[in-house]
Parts: C-alpha cells; sequence; structure tokens
C-alpha cells in the first residue's frame, strides 16, 4: 500500500479539529484531486461556513497537521498563526491573505 495514503487519511483524521463537516470536505477534496468533482469546497466551523478552493483547502488541512498552522479560530475570519509569526487568514468567501505583525498584507 503506498504511505501517501496512510498520510492522506491522517490529514483527514486531524482536519477534524478544523472543521464540523470535516468527513464531507474530505470527501469532496479526493474526488476533486482524482478528477471525480469540480468547484469549491464548504468547510464549516463554529456556525461559519467558507468556500475553498480545494488548493487552499489542501494547504489548511496539510499545514495544520504538520503543525505549521497553529492557534486556529474561525469566526467571521478562518485565522491561523503560519510557523508562529505569520497570520493566515481566510475571509468568508474564500479569498486567503497573509498578514505580518507589522500590518503587510500579502495576497
Amino acid at each position: 500500500m503506498n504511505i501517501n495514503i496512510f498520510r492522506s487519511l491522517k490529514v483527514l483524521i486531524a482536519s477534524k479539529d478544523l472543521f464540523d463537516n470535516w468527513l464531507q470536505a474530505g470527501i469532496k477534496y479526493f474526488l476533486w484531486k482524482h478528477c471525480m468533482s469540480k468547484g469549491d469546497i464548504l468547510v464549516k466551523c463554529n456556525n461559519n461556513a467558507f468556500v475553498l478552493n480545494p488548493k487552499i483547502y489542501s494547504l489548511v488541512v496539510n499545514t495544520y497537521y504538520d503543525k505549521y498552522l497553529k492557534n486556529i479560530s474561525c469566526n467571521n475570519t478562518l485565522k491561523g498563526k503560519l510557523w508562529g509569526a505569520i497570520d493566515f487568514v481566510i475571509s468568508s468567501d474564500g479569498r486567503g491573505f497573509l498578514k505580518m505583525s507589522d500590518d503587510v498584507t500579502i495576497s
């Protein structure tokens, strides 16, 4: 069995700490990755919903699993600390951007 399958399952299981609909979002990503589905992925947390591009979804769950993304909060934005120094922010419309401590924004 391919080692990537084990990592994918571990990442999927870790995503339950991030999203209320972690299984549904993970299945949608799997289908997208294998060209069986198109479109964005709806994720839900703390009664908020975010529509994420599948590549952004993958970035969020993988960096969280690898412990590069920490201090996740889910209010009107999905926000976390990337590498402990950079704010990683996703707005409700799914747009992601990075914000440095000195208010420099990279989109």
